[in-house]
């Protein structure tokens, strides 16, 4: 069953369901008529019983009928389509008086039937046919005068349920059929907007992840199955556009420093007198590199990390003035003007190894893209149950800023500055993976602005 289509197995489960409960609906309506007639045909005997003790008297061990009208019924008479035979027992089990239709006919009466507080239904053969029996015991008093036997021949009824039984096996096969051919075509019609998907996204070339999957308005679950794929294939055209632009970006970015290298080196083998200055721009673009590398490190952490502790306590003074000493020799260099509030003494639930990544990325950035001689001020303030951090520099960039594309990887804007365009895409990480949120401000300075929660 394994290897049949999804449609075929589909269709042979509901048809299994289906003739299963065919089977049943069959057999237990098969089973109520026949109890019904039953019922019916003992309360049938039990009124002609009645009927006829309205119409019989004793005086002592003789029977008298006061009414001969109901003896002489049609049913009660020979040649009835449908008879109804009485016999009329003594007390001593001896025959009375019978029915004018059973003049011809014999039968036989166990005498463990004849109970004297009870009716007794039971079946018996009446000359070889199947004959529905209701003894009745006839009282007066306390004591019992005989009994009254009414019999009515089963064969009309069971020429009735063998009639169903046929016909419930001539359209048994029909109604399967028609069923597994409504099954299919439902089916077929059901995985049909499946199998265009399917065939859809199987004819989707990675050179043409623009298109997108028809989306049919159902509502239903084909309808969340299209807008997933065509969201999956907005994220994957997404990733491969990001991938090109890594490509092309890392490849210079890498090959740059490596021409500057070699180019010092041939410097220093024509001039051995001016060693120093070539020997400074070998170590920066060495520097440079080991950033690069160690940013495309860190990016790759963030692909393959699912899950960060966050429950660890972190002293946010201890955070900043670790990370800010680390720069120190970066912020005089480039003579900025470092305003800073007082960091509050207090802890925070986070990672800590992606919040120093997080605090040393915003560190190097807002000193990278300040002047030389310019000014950085950094900000921490308590607002609620949040802790906002503000880098705010008076870099002022000479062309517009694309807020939305800061964070995206491998995104550079057009700037002075060098950059792996990775920076600001891990800080984003950071943030969203503490439940926190990422600003930026551009008007008489720039300003990044991170919120973060301080409990969780």
């Amino acid at each position: 069953m394994n290897k049949l289509s999804f449609q075929h197995r589909l269709i042979l489960l509901s048809a299994s369901i289906m003739t299963i409960v065919l089977m049943l609906f069959a057999a237990e309506s098969y089973f109520l008529i026949k109890i019904k007639m039953g019922n019916d045909l003992d309360k049938e005997l039990a009124h002609e019983s009645n009927e006829i003790l309205l119409t019989i008297n004793w005086r002592g061990n003789q029977l008298i009928i006061t009414d001969e009208f109901e003896w002489k019924e049609t049913h009660h008479l020979s040649g009835s389509d449908n008879p109804i035979y009485l016999v009329i027992y003594n007390s001593n089990f001896d025959e009375v008086i019978k029915s004018s239709n059973l003049e011809d006919a014999f039968w036989s009466v166990p005498q463990d039937k004849f109970v004297q507080n009870q009716n007794i239904f039971y079946n018996s053969l009446l000359s070889g046919q199947e004959t529905r029996c209701l003894i009745e015991p006839i009282k007066n008093g306390d004591s019992t005068l005989g009994w009254v036997v009414t019999m009515s021949p089963l064969k009309k009824w069971n020429n009735y349920l063998t009639g169903l039984l046929t016909i419930y096996g001539l359209t048994f096969p029909i109604a399967l059929i028609l069923t597994i051919l409504g099954i299919s075509y439902a089916a077929k019609k059901t995985i049909q907007p499946i199998k265009d998907i399917t065939q859809f996204v199987h004819n989707i070339k990675s050179s043409k992840l623009d298109k997108y999957v028809p989306v049919p308005d159902t509502g239903d679950e084909v309808t969340y199955l299209a807008e997933t794929m065509n969201e999956l294939l907005l994220r994957v055209d997404k990733s491969l556009v990001q991938i090109k632009e890594f490509s092309s970006n890392a490849a210079h970015e890498l090959k740059t420093p490596l021409t500057i290298i070699q180019s010092q080196i041939n410097a220093l083998r024509n001039n051995n007198n001016d060693i120093i200055k070539p020997i400074d721009t070998i170590q920066n673009e060495i520097v440079r590199l080991t950033r690069i590398i160690e940013n495309l490190e860190i990016l790759m952490n963030t692909e393959s990390s699912s899950r960060l502790d966050l429950n660890q306590k972190i002293w946010i003074n201890d955070l900043f003035y670790e990370e800010m000493s680390r720069f120190e020799i970066l912020i005089k260099a480039k003579s900025i003007e470092l305003t800073i509030d007082e960091i509050p003494s207090m802890q925070i639930n986070g990672d800590p190894y992606w919040m120093k990544i997080l605090v040393s990325n915003l560190l190097e950035n807002a000193i990278k893209f300040s002047p030389n001689g310019g000014s950085l001020s950094i900000k921490i303030q308590l607002q609620k149950n949040k802790l906002s951090i503000l880098f705010i520099n008076d870099f002022i960039p000479k062309h517009n800023v694309n807020i939305d594309q800061l964070t995206e990887r491998f995104y550079r804007g057009k700037s002075d500055q060098i950059g792996s365009g990775l920076g600001l895409s891990i800080v984003k990480w950071i943030v969203d993976n503490h439940s926190g949120r990422l600003h930026f401000e551009v008007n008489t300075s720039f300003t990044v602005r991170v919120h973060l929660p301080i409990q969780r």
